[in-house]
């Protein structure tokens, strides 16, 4: 506009703006007169902090500000910035450096006595925005003449080292000064002179770095041979210096002691030395029982209950004053992981296996699980989750290998090696079947809601011929991880169970774990009745396996009238940190950050962050987790949800589909690549078989919407989506009886598969049920679809033939009069997988809900 303001913008690693497109205003109107000369350092917690020249006082009193602006992109602090120098005349040049503790150190150019007579002054503010040392500034310099152009560095303690361009004797030469966390200059006064007479003529265009042992290099250009050169000098402290640390590591949930720490120059004048150990970002750490056992070594204890992961820094203070020395660094870890117990102990080298109990302490996500055996290749676990801190559960294959005994040992992601846990047996392979199921010991879902006029139950199913038990973790947003009374299934039975029993109203995701270690599915429905609707509608999901770092959701949308949310789930005992973004739809990514706590769930509204926009959506985080979307619009008179996936791939199966019986289907596909893609979609129907689509683009990392019934109208139909680079593809299906427009969604699968289990299904008040099966062959397949009733009696099994390529659909109702069922579904023809997805209406299809099921071969 009319005036200079302060704007700080935040781009993720990808080249996304994670913050407003023109950033985030500092300072800005209702302050007037220009700002400018803007520096900037971190905050250390992933914001920032910025100082810069301001001229609200008007042009001839310009004075030195600073602001935070957190990770988030929240401005923090006095609004419009805090003023670190607001003396008479002029304060310019500012430049700026990190305090290590949050705040900040700014030094500048200061002319309270004139033009003639410049100096340099510096002054700290803290971590909550309150200047720190003298009003106005501790002079650094002050000496005769000009002292101009300061360069600040860290000087690794809480304070700074400060270089500048000095014409005290007539040519301009470079000075350098250290001014501590407390605001004491420590060296000479007006500085150390580190270039001057007798070399000659001027010298300019100082820049600083601190080399980490208390001192710093300075660079400049240097005119003493009639033409520019550069030259550099070392400024450093007198104090110990030390050789070696020893140990190099301890765990952080004890005590350590340090019993070597050789150097010179330690001594007792005035008090013992003073071992500090220190971590951007996290108190100081003070050594305990210091010893100094002759003039260079010293021991001591140190206690790191609790003390961040990572490395620290290691100082020594004399006891005579002398200031903190850098020794080294002590790296914090995870305790290895003690290994009590695995269950089962044996398998067989013909295929696969499961590890369903592998019982111990102190497991992090990430952790590996290896097979070893002397003289032969390790077997890595194909697939580990970490159940709890104390529980893993992982599958191996096991092809090939030799018979006899392997032993099992545990990796922590920070490379902490777990104990030898027991022996685990591998016996010659033999005739008959196969290896067991190795899926669906553990699900998790992200959604959940009992509040907001919410209504919500929770389905599972237990394929197994034996009864089993299902343990039930509700993870709130409010009070952590919250335990139910275990859930006991019958054989190849269906249970409902209703949260809001156990919890009262409130938000949650759930974990569902088989305590037998066997294969289980569950699934979450949600119904509410929007506001003027005379019917309630809902939406359902079934959960996922495990957690991951990346997800992919391909629908996405706060347009068209549409509500968007994203639900993360966090099922670690530690904060995770998402970056969640948004591939919009002709326009291009943004990312932003998010926080979700330890063992709880947080929702994100679209809107918020980047207005009306259609998008498919990218979790990432380090620690594992599982996300979930969901969608409302009508003021919730209609909404539908669904899982995302964690891996992209060239061919996507929707089983479920039809622009026939007033139903409108939109297919959602996301190019989460940086290059394009060439996308070819098949239909499916049921009485023409393939229906192919004409190809076409789509741009890097972006999403596009194909509103189906344009292309093939008055067919049901399943989708096959393919590529000549990775995708992700989901589909949602709207349709409206009269009482409002309702619909649902799934996303879709990346393979066919054998077997389908669907926990939920109902024929009973007003409910109809139907199971969608997707034939991607070329020959035909015979399915056999099982209904398992609620007690695992009375549950009716058929078998029917799906024509190639095609999809076939098979009511519920007509084999089940009133009751609920899960719905299994397994392909008979040898060599041969399908996919199925599982859809339910009710009041005349007022309302209704679709997922996909668990899976496997």
């Amino acid at each position: 506009g009319a005036q200079y303001d302060i704007y700080a913008q935040k781009v993720h690693w990808s080249g996304a703006m994670i913050r407003t497109s023109y950033g985030q205003v500092l300072r800005g109107p209702p302050v007037t007169g220009n700002a400018g000369f803007s520096q900037i350092t971190t905050d250390g917690s992933g914001g920032a902090i910025v100082a810069w020249e301001d001229g609200r006082n008007g042009g001839a009193d310009v004075d030195i500000y600073v602001r935070r602006v957190d990770t988030g992109g929240t401005p923090q602090w006095t609004a419009n910035g805090v003023a670190i120098c607001g003396y008479n005349d002029n304060q310019t040049a500012p430049q700026i450096v990190s305090d290590g503790s949050g705040g900040a150190i700014i030094t500048w150019e200061d002319k309270r006595l004139g033009l003639s007579n410049i100096d340099i002054y510096a002054r700290k503010v803290d971590s909550s925005g309150t200047p720190q040392w003298t009003t106005n500034g501790v002079s650094i310099c002050s000496a005769t003449g000009n002292q101009e152009d300061p360069q600040i560095a860290s000087d690794g303690a809480g304070g700074a080292i400060i270089t500048w361009a000095d014409n005290r004797d007539g040519q301009y030469d470079i000075y350098t000064q250290r001014v501590d966390s407390s605001g004491t200059p420590q060296w000479t006064a007006n500085g150390v002179k580190l270039r001057g007479v007798p070399a000659t003529g001027s010298s300019s265009n100082p820049q600083i770095a601190t080399d980490t042992s208390w001192g710093a290099i300075v660079t400049w250009a240097d005119y003493r041979r009639s033409v520019y050169d550069i030259y550099a000098q070392r400024v450093s402290n007198p104090v110990p210096t030390v050789s070696g640390i020893t140990p190099s590591s301890g765990s952080n949930n004890g005590s350590v002691s340090i019993s070597k720490l050789a150097g010179t120059g330690f001594n007792e004048l005035g008090g013992k030395p003073v071992v500090k150990f220190k971590k951007s970002g996290q108190s100081d750490i003070t050594a305990s029982n210091v010893s100094v056992n002759s003039s260079n070594k010293l021991t001591c204890d140190l206690n790191i209950n609790g003390a961040a992961l990572g490395s620290w820094d290691v100082y020594v203070a004399n006891g005579d004053g002398q200031n903190d020395t850098l020794l080294g660094s002590f790296t914090v870890e995870h305790p290895a992981p003690t290994v009590t117990g695995v269950t089962p102990n044996s398998g067989t080298n013909n295929g696969a296996v499961s590890i369903t109990n592998l019982v111990g302490t102190n497991f992090r996500n990430g952790a590996t699980v290896s097979l070893k055996k002397t003289g032969e290749t390790d077997v890595v676990a194909i697939s580990v989750s970490v159940v709890s801190s104390t529980k893993i559960t992982c599958d191996f294959d096991l092809t090939g290998k030799t018979a006899g005994t392997w032993d099992v040992y545990v990796q922590n992601t920070d490379g902490k090696s777990g104990n030898l846990s027991n022996a685990f047996t591998i016996t010659e392979s033999e005739p008959g079947p196969g290896p067991a199921p190795t899926y669906f010991t553990t699900w998790y879902l992200a959604e959940g809601s009992t509040a907001h006029r919410f209504n919500c139950y929770i389905t599972i199913v237990n394929p197994n011929p034996e009864a089993v038990t299902a343990s039930v973790t509700y993870m709130t947003t409010d009070e952590g991880s919250i335990e139910r009374e275990d859930v006991v299934l019958a054989a190849q039975s269906q249970a409902t169970i209703n949260p809001r029993v156990d919890i009262g109203d409130r938000d949650f995701s759930t974990r569902v774990e088989c305590k037998e270690g066997k294969s289980i599915a569950a699934d979450r429905t949600m119904y509410w009745t929007g506001d003027g609707a005379t019917s309630p509608d809902g939406h359902c999901s079934v959960g996922v396996t495990a957690p991951a770092n990346t997800w992919y959701l391909a629908e996405g949308s706060s347009n068209h009238g549409f509500e968007c949310w994203l639900l993360i789930q966090n099922p670690n005992n530690q904060e995770a940190t998402a970056i969640v973004t948004y591939m919009i739809e002709n326009e291009g990514p943004r990312a932003f950050e998010k926080k979700v706590p330890a063992n709880s769930r947080r929702s994100f509204n679209m809107e918020e962050d980047i207005g009306k926009k259609d998008a498919s959506i990218k979790v990432e985080s380090a620690l594992a987790i599982i996300p979930e979307r969901a969608m409302y619009r009508y003021s919730r008179r209609g909404g539908h949800d669904s899982i995302g996936t964690t891996t992209p791939a060239t061919d996507f199966y929707l089983a479920e589909g039809s622009t026939d019986h007033d139903f409108t289907t939109y297919v959602l596909i996301q190019n989460p690549n940086d290059e394009v893609a060439t996308v070819t979609v098949t239909y499916m129907t049921q009485d023409e078989g393939a229906k192919p689509q004409e190809p076409f683009t789509m741009d890097p990392n972006s999403r596009e919407t194909i509103e189906v019934n344009r292309v093939l109208p008055n067919k049901d139909l399943s989708t096959h989506i393919h590529a000549d680079v990775p995708i992700i593809a989901e589909r949602a299906m709207y349709w409206d009886n009269g009482t409002g427009q309702a619909c649902h969604d799934s996303i879709g699968m990346s393979n066919a598969h054998t077997s389908f289990y669907l926990p939920d299904g109902e024929t009973s008040s007003r409910h109809e049920t139907w199971t969608l099966v997707q034939n991607p062959n070329d020959t035909p397949v015979e399915v056999e679809i099982s209904y398992l009733t609620s007690t695992g009696e009375g549950n009716v099994t058929f078998t029917e033939t799906v024509t190639a390529g095609s999809r076939e659909t098979f009511k519920m109702n007509e084999e089940i009069e009133e009751g609920r069922a899960a719905v299994l579904v397994e392909c008979k023809t040898s060599g041969k997988k399908i996919m199925v997805e599982r859809a339910m209406y009710w009041n005349e299809r007022g309302g209704g809900t679709d997922t996909i099921g668990g899976y496997e071969d």
